[in-house]
């Protein structure tokens, strides 16, 4: 077993499992597997202090008592980790395994709030009863009288999936939501303070908004979960069109232009049950994607009515800029002789921001800037004190995890060039973009409401924390445009992205970690580095296209890799190619024979790493840096692998690094100290790697390292332009 106490105190250290004790208190995570415990007497007075907590307190405030840790990784109290204990009765799928019978259990948050939820949408009680009563379900072991008999139909429900004969029939909503083209709309503009907003105002409507919107109409146990764009509610059936309905409205009043689609569903509880849940959330699923294909994509078009309106413009945010009219803003670009190419007509203007949308606000700032209506939006949401107040946020989930950590300071980002400005980026910032391997199959596997909730609150606080630690124990001037769910999208200095992409990735494959053969939840991450004006639609293609090369190997390599995986690339130019995979076949690929004409394919790039390779060429860089002239060596070796066949690149490489000579000294080091430190998986073989095990129809596969460490010289290290 591993120790629940001390997995939750470092989620990132890798734990030595224990034999089990006849005092310990067992069970199985129902969502990664792991077999976790603690002491048996431990737990008793865990639970009575969650039971203590709850008395006396309002509704409000016992809900929010359950609500106030989404996950309580790192030094917390014991006060708050009590609501985080298994449900005290297991679920009845048992099996056994090293002659111990091991109980798969919910979490007390998840049973209790689902509950709540669940007793809402089935009964829909009366507004002025329902006060005292969702008081009492907030209980761990609630007493409600003659309505007893309902909380325990639920509380079966929710233990074993299954529902009785007379309530079978029983109907509710299930509404199915989701931001559509999230990265699209973040990503419109190359002004930081615009993409910050962006990011705000969505984290702002899924965390606030919503459970806002739903605490004064409805009720706020109703949440599933939300976040990562993501939305599932239990609703009463009458309601479920409406809030649908007014989920889409949210996101267009607070953003202007992002889109989301929202699905109602009326559905009898039976349908809920273990035989037919999966296949009920994946017929809502598709019926989302129907509506999404019907909405179409003029989007903007449908508020236009509302843009007039300045008061909608800047949300709860005070509106900090003077507006101007579009007669003054013309007169300034005449007066100015200004470029006026972002005139449409004569009485229209595009927007200066995204260049896509008609401009409906005309601002003081900087002159007068026409701005369409949600990247005036943006700018209103992304300014300094919002972003301060989220640092804050991030310094508080480290402190809670490392106490150090909480005398960090991080300072916002003025612009991009601030970003590029770091030490050693050399004017060069990257996109890390980051996203969970296999979801789709892990969400398919989920068997219950209590799975799905657990789901999305433990992935969510693991990505939070495994991304918001790294940055703080670096102090790194950054900015983190989304992270949540299994999702991760930052703007870093160049020279950091690498190790940071890595250091993230380590954290959150070893918090899932399942402590099994089997391998756990993994994460994988593309990298497009370039120049700070590059234009962000082709940062963000570049990374999402080296994010679906660096999942492509992982899948390739699932049964020797045990992690995520990492791919980056250096954009030598702003035109846009065919994709990053077409530009590697066609430049860095290439098919030869041996000596017996048997086939060979050769790959002049390493990339896309696992993690531990990428750790060891980040490695050797460092190492070769304190060896004089090993730069020139490395590009030497790259165009030997570019320009020669493989018996002549092996043959120049003997006499160029091997032979004894007083001039060698210096490439023998180099040669000996990639002998000592091995790739995982791969055989050496002079100038190239091959892979341990080949198919031999396909042939040898050869791996040239020389083009990445030139590459990765220039990342790491500085002088990207130079060598540009």
């Amino acid at each position: 077993m591993i120790d629940w106490r001390s997995w939750l105190r470092d989620p990132f250290q890798k734990r030595e499992p224990r034999p089990y004790r006849a005092t310990d208190y067992l069970w199985r995570d129902s969502v990664t597997g792991v077999e976790f415990g603690i002491d048996q007497q431990d737990y008793a007075e865990l639970l009575q202090k969650a039971a203590g907590q709850l008395q006396g307190k309002s509704p409000a405030k016992r809900y929010q008592v359950w609500t106030s840790s989404a996950f309580p990784f790192g030094q917390v109290d014991d006060e708050l980790l009590a609501f985080h204990l298994p449900y005290p009765v297991p679920q009845t799928s048992q099996d056994s395994r090293s002659g111990q019978t091991i109980e798969t259990r919910n979490r007390l948050a998840d049973f209790v709030l689902l509950r709540v939820g669940l007793y809402y949408a089935l009964f829909h009680p009366q507004e002025e009863e329902w006060s005292q009563l969702r008081a009492e379900l907030l209980h761990i072991a609630p007493t409600v009288g003659e309505l007893q008999e309902r909380v325990q139909a639920i509380d079966h429900f929710l233990i074993t999936g299954e529902v009785a004969v007379e309530w079978k029939d029983r109907q509710l909503s299930i509404v199915k939501a989701g931001a559509v083209k999230i990265k699209q709309y973040l990503l419109e503009s190359n002004k930081i303070q615009e993409i910050r907003g962006a990011s705000r105002l969505l984290e702002g409507i899924s965390q606030k908004q919503i459970p806002q919107f739903l605490l004064n109409t409805l009720t706020p146990e109703s949440v599933v979960y939300s976040g990562g764009g993501n939305i599932l509610l239990i609703l009463p059936e009458a309601q479920g069109k409406p809030v649908a309905k007014k989920i889409e409205n949210i996101y267009r009043e607070m953003t202007g232009s992002a889109q989301a689609v929202a699905y109602s569903a009326t559905v009898t509880w039976g349908e809920l049950d273990c035989t037919h849940f999966n296949g009920t959330l994946a017929w809502i699923e598709q019926k989302k994607t129907e509506r999404q294909m019907t909405m179409g994509t003029d989007f903007a078009a449908s508020i236009q009515m509302r843009t007039r309106d300045h008061s909608l413009l800047s949300g709860d945010l005070e509106h900090p800029y003077e507006l101007s009219d579009f007669q003054t803003y013309l007169q300034e670009l005449q007066r100015e002789t200004r470029d006026t190419a972002f005139l449409l007509l004569e009485d229209k203007a595009i927007c200066v921001s995204c260049r896509l949308r008609e401009a409906t606000v005309f601002v003081k700032r900087n002159g007068i800037q026409a701005q369409c209506t949600a990247c005036f939006q943006k700018v209103c949401s992304g300014n300094q004190e919002a972003e301060k107040e989220f640092l804050q946020e991030m310094e508080v989930m480290s402190k809670q995890y490392r106490a150090e950590l909480g005398n960090v300071q991080l300072e916002v980002s003025k612009d991009l060039d601030a970003i590029a400005g770091v030490k050693g980026a050399d004017g060069q910032i990257a996109i890390v973009y980051g996203d969970g391997n296999n979801m789709g199959k892990v969400v398919e596997r989920l068997e219950s409401l209590t799975q799905f909730r657990y789901f999305s609150v433990l992935f969510d606080q693991v990505t939070r924390l495994a991304t918001y630690t790294t940055i703080v124990e670096r102090k790194l001037q950054c900015e983190v445009i989304a992270v949540g769910g299994d999702d991760v999208l930052l703007i870093l200095p160049a020279n950091h992205a690498l190790q940071v992409a890595r250091v993230i990735g380590e954290k959150f494959d070893q918090a899932l970690d399942t402590y099994a053969e089997q391998e756990g939840m993994t994460i994988s991450f593309g990298i497009s580095i370039a120049a700070a004006a590059t234009p962000f639609a082709i940062l963000f293609r570049t990374a999402s296209d080296l994010l679906t090369s660096a999942k492509q190997v992982k899948k390739q390599n699932r049964e020797t890799w045990r992690g995520g995986s990492i791919d980056f690339q250096v954009l030598r130019s702003t035109a846009l190619g065919e994709g990053v995979q077409e530009e590697r076949n066609l430049l860095f690929q290439k098919s030869a024979k041996d000596r017996y004409q048997n086939p060979i394919t050769v790959y002049q790039l390493m990339r896309p790493y696992s993690f531990p390779q990428a750790q060891l060429m980040e490695a050797w860089i460092d190492e070769l840096q304190k060896t004089v002239g090993s730069r020139s060596i490395l590009y030497h070796m790259r165009d030997v692998v570019q320009n020669l066949s493989v018996e002549e690149a092996k043959l120049h490489y003997y006499y160029y690094m091997l032979t004894d000579r007083e001039s060698n000294k210096q490439r023998q080091k180099v040669h000996q100290w990639l002998e000592s430190h091995p790739i995982a998986g791969m055989e050496n073989d002079l100038l190239y790697y091959r892979k341990q095990q080949h198919d031999a129809e396909e042939g040898m596969q050869l791996y040239s390292p020389w083009h990445d460490l030139v590459e990765l010289w220039s990342v790491l290290k500085g002088g990207v332009q130079d060598e540009a």
